[in-house]
């Protein structure tokens, strides 16, 4: 189902954006609606603004639920998700998703391309710029074959 902001939904205000937010999940009960299974029954945690907050634990435990909640990607069925007191429910989702950064375990900041291209072109001219007597103004083009893997 879609998740919509309520109307006239004010946006997230955070009490102090540079030292982040108090993140807390109130008695949550919360179940994907074409599942069978028991999914999340009173989660209850809270992580204090400033703080670096892992949650680990075996497949299927709810770690992808816990991040997809607090983006309000889905509503909750009981309790409450608050980020710095307010209830991810009651502000808008743009504000709510401005406002939080998340680093998931299997990030692929790269790809296996894009990095051999940087090691195969950047980085050579690099140091064809200051280990090898190449032209600085050719570096948009090819790199010379004598300065690769210096």
């Amino acid at each position: 189902p879609d998740v919509k902001d309520a109307p006239h939904a004010p946006p997230l205000r955070l009490t102090d954006a540079r030292r982040g937010a108090h993140v807390e999940f109130r008695m949550v009960d919360f179940s994907y609606p074409t599942q069978q299974s028991r999914g999340l029954r009173q989660l209850c945690f809270a992580t204090p603004p400033g703080t670096t907050t892992a949650i680990v634990g075996p497949t299927g435990a709810g770690k992808s639920t816990i991040s997809r909640l607090l983006f309000r990607f889905y509503d909750v069925d009981a309790g409450a998700v608050l980020v710095d007191g307010q209830n991810v429910s009651a502000v808008t989702q743009a504000s709510l998703r401005h406002a939080i950064g998340v680093v998931p375990q299997d990030t692929v900041l790269v790809s296996h391309a894009a990095a051999q291209t940087l090691h195969d072109r950047i980085l050579p001219i690099r140091s064809c710029r200051s280990s090898c007597a190449c032209d600085p103004d050719t570096v948009d083009r090819p790199t010379p074959r004598s300065c690769i893997g210096m």
